[in-house]
């Protein structure tokens, strides 16, 4: 099992870089969600047990946008550690992202799955703009997990 539990604080998900025929990046956007205000994220999907990344992929950018891609690269992995709530209780989760980047080839928001991205808009950014917007918002919440500049700066 790749999501974490009380039992087991490990977390194991896909991040995807995916990128228009304009160069901008397809990403996440929520005015307000949970206790966080204005906040971007790359696509994610938790990886399912007996499915391979590019499967978890192929579901998650299917689920959260009905995308289809191309070109897919694996750019490199990011570690964070963040309190995740069990039954009310603190636990301490290490999460693992494995970040890919693709292309984008087409997209059907009417084909969005129900889950927890459904209420985000699915905003189109310049990448430098969206560095920029990562490392606020790390210096707002102090989550590692919200800043996704670094793996930005390596496409």
């Amino acid at each position: 099992m790749f999501k974490a539990t009380s039992l087991n604080p490990y977390h194991l998900s896909v991040g995807i870089v995916l990128i228009d025929s304009e160069e901008k990046i397809v990403c996440h956007y929520w005015k307000e969600k949970n206790d966080y205000k204005y906040f971007y994220s790359l696509i994610h999907e938790t990886v399912e047990e007996d499915e391979s990344l590019e499967e978890a992929i192929s579901r998650g950018l299917d689920e959260e946008l009905g995308a289809v891609y191309e070109n897919l690269i694996y750019i490199g992995s990011r570690v964070s550690s963040d309190v995740w709530k069990f039954d009310h209780k603190p636990v301490e989760v290490e999460k693992t992202v494995v970040y890919f980047k693709a292309n984008l080839v087409s997209y059907n928001l009417d084909q969005k799955s129900e889950d927890w991205e459904s209420d985000s808009e699915v905003l189109h950014v310049e990448k430098q703009t969206l560095i920029q917007k990562f490392e606020k918002q790390y210096a707002k919440f102090h989550l590692e997990r919200f800043n996704e500049a670094e793996i930005l700066k390596r496409i």
